[in-house]
């Protein structure tokens, strides 16, 4: 096995990240995930309609039109998921995102706990977050360093960092 030198791997890091950085920037500046919702529907609208029409007569120009909307449609999936697959693939080196939903639950507990805080069973029952999601969420606050955790005996307890006095953070 060959080892790749630093400077090698850094620099194509970097030209990848730049490349991306664009391409997000550019489908963000242009509405490509607010108009995601509008294609899904219109989707359903006509393959619902595809399924339900029928021909009034051999020369009806809906199928054709149909058929070639199916065609166009097959050549922007040709053309998207090269991307997509390898997008698929570079996110698995992102870290795994916290759910959203059970974030801003654990968040809301330790904000009505402050200075008390709490612990992760007694966060995960209020939040109504299954416990290892709660660790999983609690994990990645402590590593941002907008809870701490601290400990007394077996029991660790947390909290959010905004509630530690001025003699607690030195």
């Amino acid at each position: 096995m060959t080892v790749v030198g630093d400077n090698h791997v850094a620099s194509s890091l970097e030209a990848a990240i730049g490349a991306l950085e664009q391409l997000a920037g550019s489908l963000r500046q242009g509405g490509f995930a607010e108009g995601a919702g509008a294609y899904q529907r219109m989707a359903e609208v006509l393959v619902a309609q595809r399924l339900f029409h029928e021909p009034e007569d051999e020369a009806d120009p809906t199928g054709a039109r149909f058929e070639h909307l199916g065609r166009l449609a097959q050549e922007v999936f040709e053309l998207l998921e090269p991307y997509t697959s390898a997008m698929r693939r570079l996110a698995t080196m992102a870290p795994e995102r916290p759910d959203e939903r059970a974030l801003a639950a654990i968040r809301d507990q330790l904000e009505r706990r402050g200075r008390r805080g709490a612990t992760a069973s007694v966060l995960a029952r209020a939040a109504h977050v299954p416990r290892d999601t709660t660790d999983q969420v609690l994990a990645s606050l402590v590593a941002d360093g907008s809870v701490v955790r601290r400990g007394t005996g077996e029991v660790e307890s947390y909290r959010l960092a905004s509630t530690l006095t001025t003699r607690e953070r030195s």
